[in-house]
């Protein structure tokens, strides 16, 4: 793994600099140590993090070591092709299949969105419970009985109740479903957010995708011509000929948002901490906990206590373009000024912008006992 980082912030730092032509001859891996042969002659300036020194060393054939996967190399003036490093023991040799590092993309992320209520304004249980003619009161009372007595997944009591409660399973079918995606109010600019993660961000390489508990066929309608199929993740249920709900095949809630980012980190070769997560409730607590401890990137739009103080930045807007405000400060590194001018470059203006620090308190009167009389002669 150190190996892999340090090769890819080599890569990297051509890219930035638009040097193609450094070579590297030769690497040899031991303990923290990396020995490098760099060749044709190139002068370098080398910075570690934990030394202030710099210095410009002339290579030509040399061998130097290196003790810190972070150096970073700032000066170059190169003559050769980048060929990269493919094992411990060297380059591989030109004639077979040598990988230009200069033409990668030079990060690359994945950004994960709940669905209800984090690109929506309402959930989709409600809206459901609306079409069948379920009264809202009735479907709160059956969804926080269920959330109470911790049957399920915490977000997924919808799904419970589309298998198992007697009403929902005789009215509602997959046309249903699919109706309150199209009836489903969504937040603005879903579509350009998906656009500007997707072409990339001064050199930062996103993938979009939704992991939502709520029904699959109820986000598929909704961001139909938004969002690829292929990227939403949601709960899923196979159906009788009759198109009633027969059984529920996963359903994306609590630890299953887990394992499913877990898969698409191993399908896109990316770091643990190349993850971004955007959600608002309850069943948002398991992903975000699992992501902040591998130094990922979470993102609260809600002042939901559940998810407020488990994510690292919390924002909140009618507006899913918003969470990109986090995005381009903690991933990109850019100051204010830089990210409104993006804003206005996109057509959109960021009228108010204000940071605030929430401290949630339950106060309550301090009560004493009286002290006991002392018994009298």
């Amino acid at each position: 793994m150190e190996f892999k980082r340090f090769v890819g912030a080599l890569g990297s730092f051509a890219q930035v600099s638009r040097f193609k032509h450094v070579h590297v001859q030769h690497c040899t891996y031991f303990g923290r140590m990396f020995e490098l042969t760099i060749d044709p002659p190139i002068s370098w300036r080398h910075h570690a993090f934990s030394s202030p020194a710099r210095d410009s060393i002339p290579l030509s054939g040399a061998t130097r070591r290196v003790s810190h996967v972070e150096d970073v190399w700032t000066q170059m003036q190169p003559s050769g092709p980048i060929i990269a490093i493919d094992s411990f023991y060297g380059a591989l040799p030109s004639d077979r299949n040598p990988i230009h590092m200069a033409d990668r993309p030079l990060k690359r992320y994945i950004f994960a969105s709940d669905f209800d209520q984090t690109l929506t304004f309402n959930d989709s249980g409600y809206v459901l419970a609306e079409l069948v003619g379920i009264p809202t009161e009735e479907f709160e009372r059956k969804a926080k009985g269920m959330a109470q007595i911790n049957l399920v997944q915490q977000g997924a009591e919808l799904a419970y109740l589309l298998l198992h409660d007697p009403e929902f399973k005789a009215k509602v079918r997959k046309e249903h479903l699919r109706e309150v995606g199209k009836r489903i109010r969504l937040k603005g600019e879903i579509q350009l957010l998906y656009q500007i993660l997707k072409g990339g961000i001064d050199g930062h390489e996103f993938d979009f995708y939704v992991l939502s508990a709520a029904p699959v066929e109820v986000i598929h309608s909704a961001l139909e011509g938004i969002v690829p199929e292929d990227h939403i993740f949601g709960t899923e249920f196979l159906y009788k000929a009759t198109g009633e709900i027969d059984r529920i095949v996963r359903a994306t809630a609590g630890y299953g948002k887990v394992a499913v980012l877990d898969r698409l980190l191993e399908q896109q070769v990316a770091g643990p901490d190349h993850v971004i997560y955007t959600g608002d409730g309850s069943s948002d607590i398991h992903v975000m906990l699992h992501i902040n401890a591998r130094d990922g990137l979470t993102i609260a739009v809600s002042e939901s206590p559940n998810v407020s103080q488990i994510a690292k930045r919390t924002v909140l807007s009618t507006s899913a373009l918003a969470v990109l405000a986090p995005i381009l400060e903690e991933v990109a590194g850019w100051e204010r000024y830089r990210i409104r001018s993006f804003f206005e470059t996109n057509g959109m203006l960021i009228q108010d912008w204000q940071r605030v620090r929430t401290d949630w308190l339950t106060l309550r009167t301090l009560t004493t006992e009286p002290a006991a009389k002392e018994p009298t002669a």
